[in-house]
Order: structure tokens, then C-alpha cells, then sequence
């Protein structure tokens, strides 16, 4: 985290940040203009509603769910991205009013960007393919794309960027166009879900944003959520066999239930 930024009038002024402050509140924009002297010197942050709270907002009464419709707002905007778990400032915009920042950091950040861009794009092609009909083996492989780029530079990469073969896939954030589809939704039918698929959905999603959730497969994580966390817990065995017991009695007369 920076002690400071330089930040421009310009701001009060930006057609997008009023926008979307008009629509999503006041907060959404303190919290915008906040996040900037927050960002690292890469204009990153974890995407983590707690953490965002400890961080950037301690001492105001807000809770996660308005940090996270905060957020969403960001995106919807796209005044910010989320991947990887982290909160993504357009690095234009970023670096054209933190000058100082080196330039050995500057080019590191638009080489992770420019990966991060070939991983959405990648995952972009495979929704698609798998939408119109195709199967797993059809779609396009994401190791494919940008596959050798950087191999051998040392300097500018993060987090394993660059590492030769390129063949294991990243974990990637809440992707864009990730929605409930009919297969999706038919998913959970089938799971039995307690309270509905779309209800099930948007607290899958808001869990996932608040906690910066990754994964490699998102329809995959969807399945586990709709299996472990919604399936209804089955009746006891034992119970079940009392109840019919009582209801068979009942009928014959020889249990009377007692009076309220």
C-alpha cells in the first residue's frame, strides 16, 4: 500500500465515476477515490469486501454487502477488473497521474495485464465454443494462447509468468458472462437445491466476490456449491420410521394427539 498518490481534479469531473456514483451512491465513489492511494505500485488491491474494509474503510459503519454492490458497480462501469483474487485499476489512467512510479514496475505491470488479457480472452473462446454446442475436447485450450511469451526473461514477471511450457491452466476470478445458464440452472434442479437456483446462484457469487474466490473451472466450482453447500440434509432414518409408525396408529384410531 502507498503512503500517497496523486490524484486529479479531474476525477470530480469523470462522466464514468459520476455515473456511476448516480447510480450505486456515495459511498461507491469515496470508496473509488479511496482505493487509488491504496492500490500498490502495480494499481492492484486485494478484491477481499473484509479486507477492503480493514484497509481502506475501518472506521465507517458499512458492512460487506455494500462494499461488494460497491464493487460491482466498479465493474459494471468498467472502472475497475477483478481477476485472481485482486482489484485491477486501468493502468492508463493509473500511471499517467503517479509518475514517479519506475519504469522497470510500470513495464512488469503491463506484461502481468497483458497476460491477465490473454487468459479472459482464452476463457472468453472456450464459453463460447462450449455454448454452441462444442465439447471440452473442442474448445480452445487456454495454455495455447500466449504460450512461450517471455520465456527466459527473468526480469518483469510475477507469480510464475513466464515459466516455460506454459501448460497449467491459472485460477482465474469471477469471470465475465459467467450467468446462470438453463444447463447451470437444471444443475442445481437436479441437486435439489433448498431454496431455488437463482437464490442459489447470487449467494454463490456474492460468496465468491467477497472472498476473492479463484478457480480453474467455474461451472465445476458451481457443481461442488450445488452438492456440499445447498443439498438438503437427508432425514434420519430412524425418525422417519417413527413418524410412520404414529401415522399408521393415527389412523387406526389408537394414537390420540394431544390437545394445544
Amino acid at each position: 500500500m502507498s503512503r500517497k498518490r496523486s490524484i486529479s481534479t479531474e476525477i470530480s469531473v469523470d462522466e464514468k465515476v459520476n455515473a456511476m456514483i448516480n447510480k450505486h451512491g456515495f459511498l461507491a465513489g469515496l470508496l473509488y477515490t479511496w482505493l487509488i492511494p491504496h492500490a500498490d505500485d502495480f494499481g492492484e488491491h486485494s478484491a477481499n469486501a473484509y479486507k477492503i474494509k480493514m484497509n481502506i474503510l475501518p472506521g465507517l459503519n458499512v458492512g460487506l454487502d455494500e462494499i461488494q454492490k460497491a464493487l460491482d458497480g466498479f465493474i459494471e462501469f468498467n472502472l475497475i477488473e477483478i481477476y485472481d483474487g485482486k482489484l485491477l485499476l486501468p493502468l492508463d489512467s493509473f500511471y499517467y497521474y503517479q509518475k514517479y512510479i519506475n519504469s522497470a514496475k510500470q513495464e512488469k505491470a503491463q506484461n502481468t495485464r497483458k497476460t491477465i488479457a490473454t487468459q479472459q480472452s482464452c476463457a472468453k473462446a472456450q464459453e463460447t465454443a462450449l455454448n454452441l454446442g462444442g465439447s471440452n475436447k473442442s474448445a480452445p485450450k487456454c495454455a495455447e494462447f500466449g504460450k512461450g511469451e517471455g520465456e527466459g526473461e527473468g526480469e518483469g514477471k510475477r507469480e510464475g509468468e513466464g515459466k516455460k511450457g506454459g501448460g497449467t491452466k491459472k485460477k482465474i476470478s469471477w469471470p465475465k458472462g459467467f450467468v446462470l445458464t438453463p444447463e447451470l440452472k437444471q444443475y442445481a434442479l437436479d441437486q435439489n437445491v433448498r431454496d431455488g437456483p437463482e437464490k442459489v446462484f447470487e449467494a454463490f457469487r456474492l460468496k465468491a466476490h467477497a472472498n476473492g474466490y479463484t478457480y480453474v473451472d467455474w461451472v465445476a466450482a458451481w457443481q461442488g456449491w450445488c452438492r456440499h453447500d445447498y443439498t438438503p440434509k437427508k432425514v434420519d432414518a430412524e425418525s422417519e420410521k417413527t413418524t410412520k409408525i404414529e401415522d399408521i396408529l393415527r389412523a387406526k384410531g389408537e394414537l390420540i394427539d394431544d390437545e394445544p
